[in-house]
């Protein structure tokens, strides 16, 4: 009798065994799909994030290429400056000069064509 309930605790153990290994099997099987599933979501995540790195470098170097240009430009500015502040200075005794010469040119030519001096 002892033999027979051993050989059945034998047999209903190998029963309780296999199905507990497929259920492990089973398990494993799904959490290797996730985890594979997993591992490809963060290669895609880590190429996104590469390709979000290289844009914001771009964007650096295009943000420092302005600021240089800018400073360049404000340069360019600073030194006419002084060039435009010179026209601005004598711009009046200049206009005023030019009208003087204007018409010293048109005395003279009334003077070579024969008319009389004009008088002051």
């Amino acid at each position: 009798m002892l033999k027979e309930d051993l050989e059945k605790e034998i047999k209903t153990a190998r029963a309780e065994e296999a199905e507990d290994q497929a259920d492990y099997e089973a398990q494993r099987a799904t959490l290797t799909e996730t985890l594979n599933a997993q591992n490809k979501a963060k290669t895609a995540l880590e190429d996104e994030m590469a390709d979000v790195m290289d844009k914001i470098a771009d964007a650096e170097g295009l943000k420092s290429n302005k600021e240089q240009l800018k400073g360049d430009t404000e340069g360019e500015l600073d030194a006419m400056k002084p060039s435009c502040d010179w026209v601005l200075d004598t711009f009046d005794s200049r206009r005023e000069k030019r009208k003087t010469e204007i018409q010293g040119l048109m005395d003279a030519k009334a003077i070579l064509a024969g008319a009389p001096a004009p008088e002051e």
